[in-house]
């Protein structure tokens, strides 16, 4: 029974571990096209035609007639974290191509439909090398990925006075992959290591986007937008094996699952509220935008993880329950945008967010650092004639905390925490006038 108990809680923890990833992973603030990110995701109000769906869906209703867009946007990150549980940094680097593809189309004066995918957050980070400095475990990568794809219909009514009422239908894949050694020990077994590796999937049906857009004057513009929070059930596998250790450094006894476990867990995205102002100093020539943003990530209390499957000491079907509390993020973004020429724009923008995090939790894979989030946006692009517009943005993320080591939780790694990101967006609109 106490060997069952051992898999049970080795099984647990990996998913205790990798659970926290979820909240920042979710929600990157520069998700959208290039012409959105360059001003650090500020101009809500204003937003227009697909890119506006996943952001501030009554932005459909600003279009003539139709519009398609694609965006390409790389993903570089750099982090550091003490991945060994030493306090000292070690440093991991990873590329995620995110990606916006939409299109639209006005049916009347009243009705714009619009279709969307893209890929709202993802990330991940592999460190190698990693064995704890356990002179008989061999090194091996810890680390996985975050992969969040996000689409649906979109339908705007441009109503009287100004108005313009939106809604979108997200539908949302994730999908999860992570490997690890994970030390144990209890009175019984005075250590143990077990390599493990998590594989979960699922697709979510539940979420809409509600926005509105209002120009009560041809200078003055103002944008809402809410997001719901969504449950999507992850299935998928975990498989370890490994050997639990003596004093001594002999092998106890070995454990491993016979077959891959099953496993089940459901992922939370929380509700989110934006409000935004966008004001023409010059009328098409010169914006400025300010966006403030609630994303409550409170409402990540708990997750359930179920495992179920034959291990070398027998069946084993488990449920255990996970809490972590967070505190809500506010973000604040400031943006413009300002027409040189004709056909050539220049943007810029800066995005301040509150941490979040819990300390008790925090980790090597928890996707930020324990601190607030800087984000810089510059971006400009070219009008190749009244139908086509290429546009390109570049953004600076940074963020960098530390986990002090007392007090200690046993489920926190202390040490220094950094990150720093690089995304590098290009984006394509046609549209019909």
């Amino acid at each position: 029974m106490k060997k069952r108990t051992a898999v049970l809680l080795t099984l647990g923890v990996i998913l205790a571990f990798v659970s926290p990833l979820f909240p920042s992973a979710l929600d990157l603030t520069v998700a959208y096209n290039a012409r959105a990110n360059a001003m650090a995701s500020a101009g809500m109000a204003v937003a227009e035609g697909a890119m506006s769906i996943g952001l501030n869906p009554a932005g459909l209703g600003r279009i003539n007639k139709f519009q398609f867009e694609a965006t390409l946007n790389n993903m570089l990150v750099a982090r550091t974290a003490p991945a060994q549980r030493d306090g000292k940094g070690i440093e991991s680097d990873s590329y995620l191509p995110l990606f916006y593809i939409g299109g639209t189309y006005r049916i009347n004066d009243l009705i714009t439909v619009g279709l969307n995918v893209y890929t709202p957050g993802g990330g991940g980070a592999i460190y190698d090398d990693i064995n704890f400095h356990h002179p008989l475990l061999a090194p091996k990568e810890m680390g996985g990925q975050l992969v969040f794809i996000e689409g649906g219909p979109a339908v705007a009514l441009n109503l009287p006075a100004n108005l313009t009422l939106g809604i979108a239908y997200r539908i949302d894949y994730v999908k999860q992959t992570f490997n690890m050694y994970l030390p144990f020990a209890s009175d019984y077994l005075p250590s143990g290591y077990t390599y493990n590796k998590l594989d979960i999937s699922g697709v979510g049906y539940q979420g809409i986007r509600v926005g509105l857009q209002w120009d009560p004057t041809e200078k003055l513009h103002f944008g809402v937008s809410f997001r719901n929070k969504i449950e999507v059930d992850l299935d998928g596998t975990t498989e370890a094996w490994g050997d639990f250790l003596t004093p001594t450094g002999a092998t106890a006894y070995q454990m491993a699952t016979k077959d891959p476990m099953d496993t089940k867990m459901k992922m939370k995205s929380c509700d989110k509220l934006i409000a935004g102002v966008t004001y023409d100093i010059i009328k098409d020539k010169w914006m400025a935008s300010l966006d403030v943003m609630q994303t409550f990530y409170s409402q990540y209390d708990s997750i359930i993880i179920t495992n179920e499957g034959e291990t070398a000491m027998g069946p084993l079907k488990t449920e255990t329950p996970l809490r972590y509390v967070y505190d809500n993020c506010t973000g604040v973004a400031v943006g413009t945008e300002y027409w040189m020429k004709p056909n050539l724009p220049v943007r810029a923008g800066v995005h301040y967010s509150t941490a979040f995090y819990n300390e008790k939790y925090f980790s090597p894979i928890s996707g930020i650092a324990p601190a607030p989030v800087l984000t810089i946006g510059l971006g400009t692009g070219y009008r190749l004639s009244e139908c086509a517009v290429v546009d390109v943005s570049y953004n600076f993320v940074t963020s960098k905390g530390t986990i002090e080591a007392s007090p200690p939780y046993p489920d926190a790694w202390p040490g220094d925490y950094e990150l720093s990101a690089n995304y590098i967006a290009v984006n394509f609109i046609y549209k019909l006038k």
